[in-house]
């Protein structure tokens, strides 16, 4: 089982988005996926509130797809009557469902306690970079809090690697941004970049990830190529 947070302590990222849709990628092919809604607002449960559930119903763990499960951590909580989110708490909630061989964790957009026991209880973290003005100095601090996991809580905790996501390469704002993270972080980004696309947004109003809302959009396609890039597959 491999276990990867999707975190960046700055918000509106692409993390959740990240989560869901790349969730979905890898059931497509063929991985038994865990999802676990790792962020007390509830977002990525809110992305997937169409999927296999018409009325809406507060489950604490449900089948989104063939191949993918996802697990409300703040349900969880909330029925077992804690406040305190602990790593003994999420091993005991995801205890039942380890037969699958992908863990996603979708963490909050902060690194608050929540954020720490993604990072604790994870091998990887793939970190979603927007391509905007201010990347590198929000990736420094996030390298910084990953560093300091690594040294006090989780020696085995790795960068598994950094997604540009909402790019758009008709701004030149985003041709230097993503050049620029290119140039320092190397081998670590990810070649597959997430595009500005409208059809992403709108996938999430509709509680669906793209691809069952429309498989044929330029994020949908994204995710997949992003699905097999971090199977190991030729990009």
């Amino acid at each position: 089982m491999r276990i990867t947070s999707i975190a960046n302590q700055k918000g509106g990222v692409g993390k959740t988005t990240t989560a869901v849709n790349l969730s979905r990628a890898l059931a497509l092919r063929a991985h038994k996926v865990l999802l676990v809604d790792l962020d007390p607002q509830g977002n990525a449960t809110l992305a997937l509130q169409k999927t296999e559930n018409p009325q809406g119903r507060e489950e604490e763990c449900r089948e989104v797809c063939p191949g993918l499960r996802l697990l409300s951590f703040p349900l969880f909580l909330r029925r077992k009557g804690h406040r305190t989110p602990t790593f003994s708490l999420l091993q005991e909630a995801w205890e039942p469902y380890l037969e699958a061989d992908r863990v996603i964790l979708d963490c909050p957009p902060r690194i608050d306690a929540w954020g720490l026991l993604g990072l604790e209880a994870s091998d990887s973290v793939l970190i979603p970079v927007q391509s905007e003005f201010f990347a590198m100095q929000g990736l420094a601090q996030m390298l910084q809090v990953v560093e300091g996991v690594r040294s006090t809580r989780n020696p085995k905790l790795n960068v598994e690697g950094f997604l540009l996501t909402m790019v758009d390469w008709r701004e030149p704002l985003h041709r230097d941004v993503v050049e620029e993270v290119r140039g320092h972080l190397k081998e670590k980004v990810f070649w597959t970049e997430i595009p500005r696309d409208l059809k992403l947004a709108e996938a999430t109003s509709h509680g669906l990830p793209a691809w069952d809302y429309d498989p044929a959009s330029p994020g949908a396609l994204a995710y997949l190529q992003l699905a097999r890039e971090v199977d190991g597959d030729e990009p």
